[in-house]
């Protein structure tokens, strides 16, 4: 149960973190979370009272709170008892409505590998890169390639080995 609750407290975290970041002629104020939980879910167990300085899109130091000095003029979040995360990852996502990408970064998912890549993914990454639409980060596949009886109408259809290859190098 406790880490339902971390968890929920990450989320609530994550939107300061967005709007704290929206892009403005001159450069955002380093963003900096005291006193927080950090989990690494890959290589370490949790550890408390961490501060993290995020300048830009990236973050800059992670260290003891009381052993990291804090930039001038930057926004503050106290973060005692609340817990952060390294932002997840969906590897296989088929999505073809614009409204859902929020979703993803509402629960923590910052990066998503679309797996048909048609030409509105395309769009969504650059108005994601502009500033204009909310959503993870994107890498995109290629559309689908299928045979002569193709399962998706967005599928590029090859009937033989010689217009399979010659898709391909395009």
């Amino acid at each position: 149960m406790r880490n339902v609750y971390r968890c929920l407290l990450f989320l609530c975290l994550q939107p300061a973190l967005l709007i704290a970041q929206q892009s403005t002629d001159r450069p955002p104020k380093p963003l900096v979370f005291t006193h927080v939980t950090v989990i690494d879910g890959a290589t370490s167990p949790e550890e408390s009272d961490l501060t993290i300085i995020i300048r830009g899109d990236r973050i800059a130091a992670i260290d003891r709170s009381a052993d990291l000095p804090l930039p001038e003029g930057a926004q503050i979040v106290n973060g005692a008892g609340k817990s952060m995360i390294a932002g997840l990852g969906d590897m296989h996502a088929h999505r073809h409505e614009e409204p859902y990408l929020p979703l993803f970064t509402a629960n923590g998912v910052t990066g998503i590998r679309q797996m048909a890549g048609l030409p509105y993914h395309h769009l969504w990454r650059e108005q994601r890169e502009r500033g204009r639409l909310l959503g993870p980060r994107q890498l995109i596949a290629s559309m689908l390639i299928d045979g002569p009886k193709p399962v998706w109408r967005e599928s590029i259809v090859v009937r033989n080995e010689s217009e399979a290859r010659d898709t391909i190098e395009k």
